[in-house]
């Protein structure tokens, strides 16, 4: 039976409340067994639409064939550097389980165990905090595929004194301005900025 939400089912039970269809025809049309219809004006009487939702779970989320420590463990040797294959984080958990007494999981739990550990904490413990912020930390990236459509341009003091034309000792500046092209500048563009400076 696929799940039905609140509505559905509140729909499904009012001509039986209304007593309209008798909640054998309405088990019988809709495939339902009268237990459940029983149950649903049940908590309906009792709790109104809200008695009709789905209950979640307590241990929702939390693995029911694991227990807390296999689960840790597969998530600690997920993270290992270098990264361990699904296969032999599986081979270590059995070796594990065993030695525990207790029933090691299947290659399936331990693969959807490693697959739901997040991307970004993978890549920071696997690759390293550089590339943990290449890839997670970058507000904004941007890419441009015609010339001049994006400038960087850095302005800076360099370190290092020079003697202007009245006489003056004076730091100069740099100024760099570069235009950020999808592919290398031709060589012309190179020797005509030679030329300029």
């Amino acid at each position: 039976m696929a799940k039905l939400s609140s509505l559905d089912k509140y729909r499904l039970i009012l001509p039986i409340l209304e007593r309209e269809v008798s909640m054998v025809r309405v088990s019988q049309s809709e495939s339902i067994p009268i237990r459940t219809l029983r149950y649903w004006i049940k908590q309906f009487s009792e709790k109104g639409l809200a008695g009709l939702l789905r209950a979640k779970r307590k241990d929702s989320g939390n693995s029911r064939i694991l227990t807390r420590e296999l689960t840790e463990l597969i998530q600690g040797l997920a993270l290992q550097k270098p990264p361990l294959t699904i296969s032999a984080i599986h081979r270590k958990i059995v070796i594990l389980a065993k030695r525990s007494k207790v029933k090691p999981p299947s290659y399936l739990t331990v693969y959807s165990m490693v697959r739901k550990t997040a991307p970004a904490l993978l890549t920071l413990a696997q690759e390293g905090g550089k590339a943990y912020q290449q890839k997670y930390e970058l507000i904004y990236r941007r890419e441009c595929s015609t010339s001049n459509e994006i400038w960087q341009c850095d302005h800076t003091e360099l370190d290092i004194y020079i003697v202007d034309a009245t006489g003056k000792e004076r730091k100069p500046w740099l100024t760099t301005i570069i235009d950020i092209t999808a592919g290398p500048l031709p060589a012309s563009f190179y020797h005509q900025m030679h030329q300029v400076l």
